[in-house]
């Protein structure tokens, strides 16, 4: 609930889930990533293929990116950061580090710097890229593809197929169970007093910056309808992260639109050239560090993530930085 002079106004969190079970056998034999339960997994599992490592042993450890996952980027960061932590403790040259999406480019939703950016990554530290390779199903050992392609792997680590985590069938909503919104409110389609904001919402890329942005405009939106007042803002979305590796990090900044393409949904917006911007180095993790401090103290202080004038110092040293570190 939010109390506004002296009204209170109901609102429901309830975000995407996953269901890997739209890839056959994914989740009998995939590590996956959206739990803290399977995140902690995932950090044994890779102490384990140390283990083995360390030991003389070789492995094949295969990224998987199915098509409807609405967000890859945190699945690029894990290849990158393994590949630097197997290399600081002398093993990588026994592992075979492949990666697969069904995605036509790297992190496809970003457009073409990034696509260039990770396929340097990918060339520079020896791992296997294989893009335009939509899975069919998952069996013990090996990965079958709809183009007739197949892959072997001792581990699997996948980020399923997205969905609605709480469809509600009294709202228009897509396929997925993702509510049906106006683009520039964040109002839900034919219900003018509701909103939906984050990944509950039917934007197409589902990603906390995107999220922040659309929260703005549903609170300016709802601000000024009982303020009696014009809204400033509307969302327009443009993509700010900061892709980790370890040994670096890559700063992206995206602004994009909607296609209505389904195999394409999104793509950079070909009108602001200038608010593309794309850049790696090791400094940029300094940006990323900054957030993990940042983050757990605004949330432990119940202090709203995205406002305050923390943040506006957080945004302006992205801008300075960004200028100086990225083109």
């Amino acid at each position: 609930m939010v109390a506004v002079n002296g009204q209170t106004l109901s609102y429901v969190a309830t975000g995407a889930g996953m269901r890997p079970e739209e890839v056959p056998a994914l989740r009998e034999h995939a590590l996956t990533i959206w739990t803290p339960e399977e995140m902690q997994q995932l950090g044994r599992t890779y102490q384990s293929l140390l283990n083995d490592m360390q030991s003389g042993a070789h492995r094949r450890v295969l990224f998987l990116v199915p098509p409807n996952n609405k967000c890859s980027g945190p699945l690029y960061e894990m290849v990158f950061m393994l590949d630097t932590w197997l290399r600081r403790r002398q093993v990588r040259d026994r592992v075979e580090l492949i990666w697969s999406t069904y995605e036509g480019g790297y992190i496809q939703a970003f457009g073409p710097r990034l696509h260039e950016v990770v396929t340097a990554e990918f060339a520079r530290r020896n791992i296997a890229g294989f893009p335009n390779f939509a899975v069919d199903n998952v069996q013990d050992g090996h990965v079958a593809y709809r183009g007739g392609e197949r892959l072997a792997y001792d581990l699997l680590i996948s980020f399923p197929p997205y969905v609605a985590a709480t469809p509600f069938v009294s709202l228009p909503s897509d396929g997925r169970g993702f509510i049906a919104t106006d683009l520039a409110t964040r109002r839900v389609q034919g219900h003018p007093d509701i909103f939906a904001v984050g990944d509950a919402g039917d934007f197409p890329v589902k990603q906390a910056f995107l999220a922040f942005l659309q929260a703005d405009a549903a609170a300016e939106h709802l601000a000024a309808e009982i303020l009696g007042t014009a809204p400033e803002c509307s969302f327009e979305p443009t993509s700010m992260c900061v892709m980790e590796q370890f040994d670096k990090a890559t700063f992206a900044q995206v602004p994009l639109r909607v296609t209505g393409v389904a195999e394409k949904p999104v793509e950079v917006r070909p009108d602001l050239p200038g608010l593309y911007r794309v850049g790696s180095s090791a400094t940029w993790r300094l940006g990323k560090k900054l957030l993990g401090v940042y983050l757990p103290w605004r949330f432990v202080a119940g202090e709203p993530i995205h406002a305050g004038l923390p943040w506006k110092g957080m945004e302006a040293g992205l801008r300075v930085m960004s200028r100086l570190l990225a083109a």
